[in-house]
């Protein structure tokens, strides 16, 4: 008897079992988050007016980057395309960190104009040494000026006028909703696409920056969101919200067990976060995220 048929149906049943898992849990955290979003009474002070003088375009696309060369040259040129009818309210905030490929020749070469323009606002930083999800998230959408920041992936589309369809969803309650893009496919590359206005994600505290460099961070700020009875806005539309496919952890110097305790670890802290009300991350932190420089067409800021 062939037992190469036999290990495999075993493999993929471990694997769907193995999803249904984590969609179950993922399913209850929510629904706790949810549910204490119904019985508290919300704790978040949004900044007031006068601090928000830097906020002076719609929308702000925000990329961490680092040796994802092959994916951004694909997807940036796209993406600016898509937008370019309201280059004036919307704005692609690049922050590279360092790594081997270096993006800014690139973009003067093919895009001098935008980087002048400040529709590309490019910075670089040293000061993140190892990579870590939430302080290079933080550091991105930190820096954007629009009235409404995105968390954009390298590998992610945004669809032709992105910027106007997150707008058009979250203006209804601006500072009381985040949309969220995730098309609901495991490993489709999009389940990090988050818009919020950026009032609502600095009295969030941003991405938690004490969680480890990788996994949950994304389900951490939502589920925080709903536990103080934020909207949460479900965007499922390939047309507005797709990425490129590649293996799940492409770039990142993890093995899928290093992943999977990374979660787990994650997945602990922020459910005993929100169960005991700390809902704004990095409470003691001066500046979310790290330091970075701003570059134009050749010339540093």
């Amino acid at each position: 008897m062939d037992k190469q048929p036999v290990t495999r149906n075993w493999q993929r049943y471990l694997r769907k079992l193995n999803l249904a898992r984590r969609r179950a849990i993922r399913a209850a955290e929510a629904g706790i988050a949810t549910a204490l979003g119904h019985l508290r009474r919300p704790a978040l002070e949004l900044p007031p007016p006068e601090l928000n003088t830097d906020l002076t375009r719609q929308l702000s696309f925000c990329i961490s980057y680092r040796n994802r060369f092959e994916h951004i040259t694909r997807t940036l040129p796209v993406n600016l395309e898509d937008n370019r009818p309201q280059a004036e309210d919307i704005e692609f905030v690049i922050v590279q960190f360092g790594g081997e490929e270096d993006l800014y020749p690139w973009l003067v070469e093919h895009y001098s104009k935008d980087l002048d323009s400040g529709y590309i606002k490019f910075y670089t930083s040293d000061q993140m040494q190892d990579w870590h999800m939430s302080i290079a998230k933080n550091t991105a959408l930190r820096l954007g000026t629009g009235r409404f920041v995105v968390s954009l992936d390298c590998d992610n589309f945004t669809g032709p006028r992105g910027g106007q369809f997150v707008i058009d969803s979250l203006t209804p309650l601006p500072d009381q909703s985040l949309v969220w893009q995730w098309n609901g496919l495991e490993g489709d590359g999009t389940c990090g696409r988050i818009s919020l206005a950026k009032n609502l994600f600095l009295a969030l505290g941003g991405y938690d920056e004490e969680l480890t460099a990788t996994a949950h961070e994304d389900y951490d700020l939502i589920n925080r969101a709903k536990s103080q009875g934020i909207k949460i806005v479900r965007q499922q539309n390939e047309r507005y919200a797709r990425a490129i496919a590649h293996e799940y952890g492409l770039g990142l110097p993890f093995s899928a067990d290093e992943l999977r305790w990374q979660r787990w670890k994650n997945r602990s802290r922020s459910m005993a976060n929100i169960l005991n009300a700390n809902v704004r991350a990095n409470a003691d932190k001066k500046m979310l995220g790290v330091h970075a420089d701003r570059m134009a067409s050749g010339l540093v800021d």
